[in-house]
């Protein structure tokens, strides 16, 4: 049986992506700025415990725990847990990292079970399988959370995508490599399906590294809303921007905000 695109990619060739998490580090501050105002805003005390679920590298983990903020990171990949254990030791914090499959992150937290004041997901780290284990995803992230807890996900807008549906991009990375994006998205079930392919410079040419297909579901703010609720939370808001601007149809993010009562 064929492994999934995520333990490919975030596995066996988690080298490729650390450099793009990498250059995302500087605005991960900002994003900081913003939740430490969403916990201030609904109770969450401000060396509450957090949990960055997919935290990748770190960068969100690090940044909160520089606030003084308790923090669990959780990931799936190895290498890129070692660089966020790196990335807290350049910034003088200590972070507790994790490596797990966040479709059973109840059974690798089961010692926090209800202790968490709050839970982020940022950067469209959630949506790879089906709605079916999204939403047994946050059923267990209700149970690892207090009572008046909050969980905030960073995701893509369906509807800015789709506006802006760009077929094939590239992308020049700083350390050298060049990566070609090619679309396809499902309007039947609102999937996205890529083919990503990653190349390096060879003098004048471009030689090609790996090809990895990424599908996840794409989610407009209404049934990820409604995901959210029959998973026992509660609604609160959503915003467009991590400077907590109003969430609109033009806005490329949506950062749902939801408690626990």
């Amino acid at each position: 049986m064929s492994k999934h695109w995520t333990e490919s990619l975030f596995e066996r060739f988690a080298e490729l992506y650390v450099s793009t998490l990498e250059e995302l580090i500087p605005g991960s501050n900002e994003d900081a700025d913003g939740l430490e105002n969403i916990f201030n805003e609904n109770g969450v005390p401000g060396d509450g415990l957090v949990l960055d679920l997919a935290c990748g590298i770190g960068r969100h983990s690090t940044a909160l725990a520089q606030k003084g903020y308790r923090v669990i990171g959780l990931d799936i990949s190895e290498t890129f847990l070692d660089r966020a254990r790196m990335l807290a030791e350049e910034r003088g914090v200590e972070v507790e990292f994790r490596r797990g499959d966040m479709r059973s992150v109840e059974e690798h937290l089961q010692d926090h079970v209800g202790r968490f004041d709050a839970v982020i997901n940022m950067f469209t780290s959630i949506s790879y399988y089906d709605r079916e284990t999204d939403l047994d995803i946050f059923r267990q992230l209700h149970a690892l959370t207090k009572p008046g807890g909050m969980l905030v996900i960073d995701i893509a807008n369906r509807d800015w995508i789709i506006k802006n549906f760009e077929a094939k991009t590239i992308q020049y990375h700083e350390d050298g490599r060049v990566q070609t994006i090619e679309r396809r998205f499902d309007l039947e079930d609102s999937r996205a399906h890529n083919t990503w392919r990653f190349y390096v410079k060879q003098g004048e040419d471009l030689k090609h590294v790996e090809t990895f297909h990424v599908d996840h579901i794409l989610y407009s703010l209404h049934e990820l809303k409604q995901l959210i609720e029959r998973a026992g939370w509660t609604y609160r808001t959503c915003y467009g921007e991590s400077d907590l601007s109003p969430f609109e149809m033009h806005s490329h993010r949506m950062i749902l905000v939801s408690q626990r009562q």
